[in-house]
């Protein structure tokens, strides 16, 4: 813009070009996120399981910045990661309130019965019991999409 003859002098300001590289990091973060959460096979406990983490550590854009001399003031971006946490928290709560009933779904054969609601615990107690189930469960574990196999094998079960 400058060879254009527009000067911006925002491109200048190393506390301006700070908390763009912050937003650039942080929007990277939530992209990745994101990508992960529409994965297909994604069970929702592991969507659970990648929210819970938070790790928001790795600030590539804010760390080039540093390395030429650019000051970074923690305190200042540690309020926008606070309120981000505190939007994550609200948004799944109800996550949180149901982290047992994916668990169950997640892995139905090692889920202690007396954990699950009452009106599974029977269900649940025939699928533990269900030896073939259970050696099918665990063959295709390691699968994306092991909840899809899971079911087609049991529909053809007797």
């Amino acid at each position: 813009m400058e060879k254009d003859g527009m000067a911006v002098p925002v491109l200048s300001d190393p506390k301006w070009l700070m908390a763009l590289a912050f937003l650039v990091d942080i929007t990277q973060e939530l992209n990745v996120l994101n990508k992960k959460l529409q994965g297909q096979g994604q069970l929702v406990s592991a969507a659970y399981d990648n929210l819970s983490q938070t790790n928001l550590c790795h600030f590539p854009a804010c760390k080039a910045l540093m390395d030429v001399g650019t000051s970074f003031s923690s305190e200042k971006y540690a309020d926008a990661i606070m309120k981000l946490q505190e939007e994550f928290d609200r948004r799944f709560a109800d996550f949180k309130t149901h982290r047992a009933t994916f668990q169950i779904f997640a892995d139905p054969f090692s889920f202690d019965v007396q954990d699950a609601p009452p009106v599974l615990q029977m269900e649940l107690i025939d699928l533990q019991c269900n030896s073939e189930l259970k050696v099918k469960f665990r063959e295709v574990s390691g699968n994306a999409d092991k909840l899809g196999q899971f079911e087609r094998i049991a529909t053809h079960l007797p």
